[in-house]
């Protein structure tokens, strides 16, 4: 009854990717033929399929490695054999990823985020809600998750570098901010 107004709106996502070391890709591709066809697409090299019903997501496999992402060019450039300038071998984490059974790695600087990003975060944020954000956003650089056996995890809370060791940084950051927070 009565008229019918579409919405549109835009969303950001961060990018993301998982790689699993694999043994041969037949039980990938016996889980594959197990998926009903209207959930999943062949593109190529690579499948297509939502995350969330919603989401664009896709992933590949190759006898040693399966990879799933949510960025295009991503899956293109790992059917592609990884970006010719941009070797994830070269990068920071690629030990950590090599040396551990699970690695995780979170940005929490919020410089770091693009623009169109920032501005949704903060975009609604109550004084309050700003006050704590910009506290956490001052004190914290990343967040690293390893699983280092069976039974283990560690959780490494990276603070900025700010000269001094992280006891002080923190009490300090609490000292400057505690009013604001209260």
């Amino acid at each position: 009854y009565g008229q019918s107004i579409e919405n549109t709106r835009e969303q950001f996502l961060p990018r993301m990717g998982m790689a699993m070391d694999i043994n041969g890709s037949k039980f990938i591709q016996e889980l594959i033929a197990k998926i009903p066809e209207d959930e999943i697409t062949k593109k190529g090299d690579y499948y297509e399929f939502k995350f969330a019903n919603r989401y664009p997501a896709y992933f590949a496999v190759s006898e040693s490695v399966c990879y799933a992402t949510n960025d295009k060019k991503s899956i293109e450039a790992f059917k592609n054999e990884g970006y010719a300038t941009e070797s994830f071998a070269s990068s920071s984490i690629s030990a950590n990823v090599s040396n551990n059974r699970m690695y995780g790695y979170l940005d929490l600087n919020f410089e770091n985020y693009p623009k169109d990003i920032r501005n949704e975060m903060e975009s609604g944020q109550s004084n309050q809600t700003m006050k704590v954000f910009n506290l956490w956003n001052n004190l914290t650089n990343s967040l690293e998750i390893k699983q280092k056996s069976s039974y283990s995890m560690e959780i490494k809370l990276n603070i900025k570098n700010n000269k001094n060791n992280s006891l002080n940084t923190i009490i300090t950051t609490i000292d400057e901010n505690f009013k604001d927070i209260l």
